[in-house]
């Protein structure tokens, strides 16, 4: 699953915990959503790089 729709998939199913009162608190509450998603797929991507490393 991609970074996008994992984002969505995650921000639909925790749209009734959103603490955003304002546009731009729902924003910055998807932001935050993505961007962790995007750094959890490029620590796997290195994880998985440096294992490749190591066994060769």
């Amino acid at each position: 699953m991609d970074v996008v729709r994992q984002a969505s998939c995650e921000a639909h199913r925790d749209l009734a915990n959103s603490r955003g009162s304002s546009p731009v608190e729902f924003v910055a509450w998807l932001r935050a959503i993505a961007g962790n998603n995007v750094l959890a797929e490029f620590t796997n991507r290195l994880s998985l790089r440096l294992n490749l490393i190591e066994t060769r």
